[in-house]
């Protein structure tokens, strides 16, 4: 309802004024919509229309909204949405399609069209950047049990560490996939390339489970692997490509196939089989 207005005329008793039953149903009519805005106990405001306000609002309980707020962008310092005495501290929006979050005027992440980004602004669909030597993101249970990954600055590299930590003495390392273990660190040290158990009293051990022999070879590379050649006996096995290579420590040697060991400045050397001169 439109404001119902009373006309008083032009001077008094002029008789131009709207009669005086008419201005008390005004007034009723105007009280009657004040009425059912606020409600009998004044607790509730019901606004048909789109309500503006300029200056501070304080809800005392519980502010309902049925349709869609808007707030300022705000900004790291004073983000749009915050609590009662602590301001710098909240929501805010930093840019077009992205919401961020700050705590001490400091914007911590913020979520936008890409992804999620901590640190920085995301390029993926979690992309997460700390300081240089600064644990970037952890993961931890009870016990001090943790996962973390590390960043370190060295000279003009940049460095990742991936820090698994472990108040057990007994606590492991694993990568595995529906086959099996793919890769095994155990707390004394033991490594396990498609194993995870050692012999007894093992400390700082390399272990292989049993393979397959390669074929062939990538040129610069020599493979190890094991090979079960009977029960209860599987050996060490070194693969490496070669064909005619002069070996210049053995005299008039042509060597097919050879590998070098290199001890205390000497090399010898494995050979698979040779040719006199």
């Amino acid at each position: 309802m439109a404001k119902q207005t009373i006309n008083i005329g032009a001077s008094a008793n002029d008789g131009t004024g709207t009669p005086l039953r008419t201005a008390f149903d005004y007034c009723n009519l105007n009280f009657t919509e004040l009425y059912t805005a606020v409600g009998p106990s004044g607790n509730n405001i019901v606004v048909p229309g789109t309500a503006t306000i300029t200056g501070a609002a304080t809800v005392g309980t519980t502010l309902g909204v049925t349709g869609v707020s808007t707030f300022a962008a705000g900004t790291a310092l004073l983000p749009g949405i915050t609590t009662t005495g602590d301001t710098n501290t909240g929501i805010f929006n930093p840019s077009a399609d992205t919401w961020a979050v700050s705590t001490g005027g400091t914007e911590r992440f913020r979520v936008n069209s890409t992804g999620l980004g901590v640190g920085v602004v995301p390029s993926y669909n979690l992309d997460v950047q700390g300081a240089d030597n600064s644990i970037i993101a952890q993961f931890g249970g009870v016990g001090g049990r943790k996962v973390n990954f590390t960043t370190s600055a060295n000279g003009a590299f940049a460095n990742g560490f991936f820090n698994f930590v472990s108040t057990s003495s007994v606590g492991a390392f694993s990568f595995q996939n529906t086959t099996g273990t793919l890769l095994h660190i155990d707390a004394g040290c033991q490594v396990g390339i498609g194993i995870s158990t050692f012999g007894n009293s093992a400390s700082k051990v390399l272990a292989i489970g049993t393979g397959t022999e390669p074929t062939t070879g990538p040129a610069g590379s020599v493979q190890f692997f094991t090979s079960t050649r009977s029960a209860s006996n599987t050996i060490p096995a070194f693969f490496c490509e070669g064909s005619g290579v002069t070996n210049a420590a053995i005299t008039n040697t042509t060597v097919t196939n050879k590998i070098a060991i290199k001890v205390n400045g000497t090399i010898y050397y494995l050979l698979a089989t040779t040719s006199a001169a």
